[in-house]
C-alpha cells in the first residue's frame, strides 16, 4: 500500500490555529480496515492502522491537519479483508486536507496452514500472524507486528502473541475525541487453535477470536473498529474471520462546524462545546 500524507513535528499546530488563507486546524482519529484471519492452523489478521492527533495517549501525535473552510474533502473508510483463503490486507482509510491526503494502512492478513509461503500481504498497519506492522513507517507507529505465523495478529498498542493460538494484540484508546467516552479500536485477531490449546482471543478493540481445533471458524473483526479477523482452527480446514471496517473522527473548536455526507455519518457537540463528526462509511466532510 502507498504511504500517503505523513508529516513530522514541523507541521504541528495548536488546536484552533489557522494555516494560511483562513484554513482551520482539525483533530482526527483514523482507523483503517482490518486484515483477515488465515485458514487452518492460522494466524489472526492484523488490525488496521491507527492514527490519532488528539489527547495525550502514547499514540497521540499532537499534530493537527488544516482544512480550507467551505471545501468538501473526500473521506474514505477502508473495508476489512475477507477471511480464510480470501484473506488479504485490509483497505486504507484516508481523507483529503489542505496539503494533500492523510492515510492509515490496512491491517495485514494472517498466515494460513494451507498457504505454503508467507506473503507480503501479511504486513500492514498492524501485521497479521507472521507479518510486520507500521507498514506506512509513521511516528508514532500506526500498529505493531503479528506474533509467529500461527499466532495472533498485531494491534495498535501491542504486538500479537508469539505462540500458536495466542491472543491478538491490544487496540488503543481514542482519547475521548468525540467527548462521548473513551473507546478502543484496532485490536488484532486471535490465532487459530491446535493440539492442547484453543483459539486465541481477539485483542481489545474489535479483534476476532481464533477458531478452536478441530476446524473451528475464526470470528470476524468488529465492524468500524479496524479489528483483525481470527485465524481458523487446525485439522479440518477451519476458515478465518474477515477483518472489520475502519472509521474516521474529526474534531474542531466550538466556533467552527462540520458538515458531512451521506447522512449515515454523524455530527455532534462535545460537553465542552467542540464539534465532532464520525465517519463509518465513505463520504465527504466540510468545515466552516
Amino acid at each position: 500500500m502507498p504511504i500517503l500524507g505523513s508529516f513530522g513535528a514541523a507541521a504541528a499546530r495548536g488546536f484552533g490555529e489557522t494555516a494560511g488563507a483562513g484554513a482551520i486546524d482539525v483533530e482526527y482519529l483514523v482507523v483503517a480496515g482490518g486484515g483477515g484471519g488465515g485458514k487452518d492452523l492460522a494466524g489472526g489478521g492484523g488490525a488496521g492502522g491507527f492514527r490519532l492527533s488528539f489527547g495525550t495517549t502514547p499514540l497521540s501525535s499532537g499534530e493537527t491537519i488544516a482544512m480550507a473552510p467551505g471545501t468538501p474533502y473526500t473521506v474514505t473508510i477502508g473495508s476489512g479483508s475477507g477471511g480464510a483463503s480470501s484473506a488479504a490486507e485490509g483497505q486504507n482509510s484516508s481523507f483529503g486536507y489542505a496539503d494533500g491526503t492523510f492515510s492509515a494502512t490496512g491491517g495485514g492478513r494472517g498466515y494460513g496452514g494451507q498457504i505454503s509461503t508467507p506473503s507480503a500481504t501479511q504486513q500492514g498497519g498492524s501485521g497479521g500472524g507472521g507479518g510486520e506492522g507500521n507498514e506506512g513507517g509513521y511516528t508514532p507507529a500506526e500498529g505493531n507486528d503479528g506474533g509467529s505465523s500461527t499466532a495472533g495478529g498485531g494491534g495498535a498498542s501491542t504486538a500479537g502473541s508469539g505462540s500458536t493460538g495466542g491472543p491478538g494484540g491490544a487496540g488503543a484508546p481514542d482519547a475521548n475525541i468525540s467527548g462521548t467516552g473513551d473507546a478502543t479500536y484496532a485490536g488484532g485477531g486471535g490465532g487459530g487453535g491446535y493440539i492442547g490449546n484453543s483459539g486465541g482471543p481477539g485483542g481489545t478493540g474489535g479483534g476476532g477470536n481464533g477458531g478452536n481445533r478441530p476446524g473451528g471458524s475464526g470470528n470476524a473483526g468488529q465492524s468500524n473498529t479496524g479489528g483483525g479477523g481470527g485465524g481458523g482452527g487446525a485439522d479440518g480446514g477451519g476458515p478465518g474471520g474477515g477483518g472489520g471496517s475502519g472509521r474516521i473522527t474529526f474534531r474542531v473548536p466550538s466556533s467552527n462546524s462540520l458538515t458531512v455526507a451521506p447522512g449515515t455519518n454523524t455530527t455532534g457537540t462535545t460537553p465542552g462545546g467542540d464539534k465532532y463528526a464520525i465517519f463509518t462509511v465513505t463520504g465527504t466532510v466540510e468545515v466552516s
